[in-house]
């Protein structure tokens, strides 16, 4: 007769799905998708977020599906608004309000680093878009060269 421990032995491991976030057995602990859907959907989510712009470790981070699909959803939107405000070759001073209006979320962006200075100032792409802090007031937005 088989101990409780050793019935219940294949059934202990367990991981989140990297998509949807739900509990799911593993048959290997590589496992990391609770079914090949999910597999592929996070995977595409993916290839429609590196198109964006850059994916700095993401593929290092557990994100799950639906919070990446919401990151996703608020990146296009955010370079929405860019696109709309027409920045030329020069880029644009732009007033903080005038990006509030218009409901821009400066938290979605596709990647963000230090501008070398030490007051925690960092340059942010918003897929194509790059902005700068010119002020406590203004930002500068400038179409990404490569």
């Amino acid at each position: 007769m088989k101990s409780e421990e050793n019935f219940n032995a294949g059934l202990e491991p367990t991981d989140t799905c990297k998509n949807c976030g739900s509990v799911f057995i593993v048959d290997d602990k590589r496992d990391e998708y609770c079914n090949p859907e999910c597999r592929k959907e996070y995977n595409n989510d993916i290839k429609d977020f590196d198109r964006l712009g850059r994916i700095p470790d993401l593929m290092k981070l557990k994100i799950p599906g639906n919070i990446m699909r919401k990151k996703i959803e608020d990146l296009k939107k955010s370079i929405g608004i860019l696109s709309s405000m027409r920045i030329g070759r020069e880029g644009l001073l732009v007033n903080i309000d005038e990006l509030r209006k218009r409901d821009f979320n400066a938290k979605a962006y596709s990647y963000r680093f230090s501008a070398g200075k030490s007051d925690g100032v960092y340059i942010v792409e918003f897929g194509p878009y790059v902005m700068t802090w010119e002020s406590k007031d203004y930002v500068f937005i400038r179409i990404k060269t490569l």
